[in-house]
C-alpha cells in the first residue's frame, strides 16, 4: 500500500489509508498475504503492517523512479495507490480515485488541476481495477475515461471508530441530536463552499 499520505494532512487521503492500514492486517494474514506500507512516516503505520520507509525529493520522482524500482526489489505482487500509479510498475496496480473533483475549475489550483488531469487517466486505464467510493464516481470514470464497467469496483468508505453512539443518557443538548433523524455530512469540499472559498486544494 502506497501510504505516502500519512502524516501530510490531506484530509480523506490520509484518513483512507489510514483506515486499511487499520482494518487489512487480518484479512491479508488469513489469505497468507504479506501486507506492507510504503511511506515516510513509518512511525505513524499500525501494527501488524511492515512498514517501508520511502523519502523522495519530489512526487514525481517518486512515482517515476523510487517506488517502482523498491517494488520491484521486494517482488511486489500488488500495489495499491490513490489518483496514480507507478511509471514502469514491475506488478499490477489497483488504483482508488475518490472523485473528479479536479475536473472543476473552482475546486483546486491550475497547476494542481494540470497534474492530476494528466495522472488520473493513465492510472485509470493502466490500473488492473479501478476502486471508487460511489457510484456516481464510478459512472463518471466510464463516462469520461471510456473504462470497461467491469474495470471499475465502487468499495463505499467504512465509518470511522470515532463515529458510534454515544451511550450517555441522551437528556442534554448534546445528545438531542440522536432523538430525531438527521443527516450528518462531513466534507471538506461543502465546507469550503460554504464559507465562499473557491480554488482552494481540500
Amino acid at each position: 500500500i502506497d501510504a505516502d499520505v500519512l502524516g501530510r494532512q490531506r484530509t480523506g487521503d490520509e484518513t483512507h489509508v489510514r483506515n486499511l492500514l487499520r482494518t487489512l492486517p487480518g484479512p491479508a494474514a488469513d489469505a497468507g498475504l504479506r501486507l506492507a506500507a510504503v511511506t515516510r512516516r513509518p512511525d505513524l503505520v499500525p501494527p501488524g503492517v511492515e512498514a517501508l520507509e520511502l523519502r523522495a525529493r519530489s512526487q514525481e520522482l517518486r512515482m517515476a523512479w523510487s517506488l517502482p524500482r523498491l517494488l520491484r526489489r521486494l517482488g511486489a505482487a500488488l500495489v495499491h495507490t490513490q489518483y496514480a500509479i507507478p511509471l514502469r510498475a514491475p506488478c499490477p496496480a489497483v488504483v482508488t480515485i475518490h472523485d473528479l473533483s479536479f475536473e472543476d475549475p473552482a475546486l483546486m489550483s491550475s497547476r494542481d488541476r494540470l497534474v492530476f488531469r494528466t495522472v488520473v487517466p493513465r492510472a485509470a486505464r493502466s490500473a488492473a481495477r479501478v476502486l471508487t467510493v460511489s457510484e456516481r464516481t464510478r459512472h463518471d470514470l466510464v463516462a469520461r475515461y471510456g473504462l470497461a464497467p467491469d474495470r471499475v469496483v465502487v468499495t463505499p468508505n467504512g465509518v470511522d471508530p470515532a463515529f458510534r453512539p454515544d451511550a450517555a443518557p441522551a437528556d442534554n443538548a448534546r445528545n438531542s441530536l440522536l432523538q430525531a433523524p438527521f443527516a450528518l455530512v462531513v466534507g471538506v469540499i461543502m465546507a469550503l463552499a460554504g464559507a465562499g472559498v473557491a480554488g482552494t486544494r481540500p
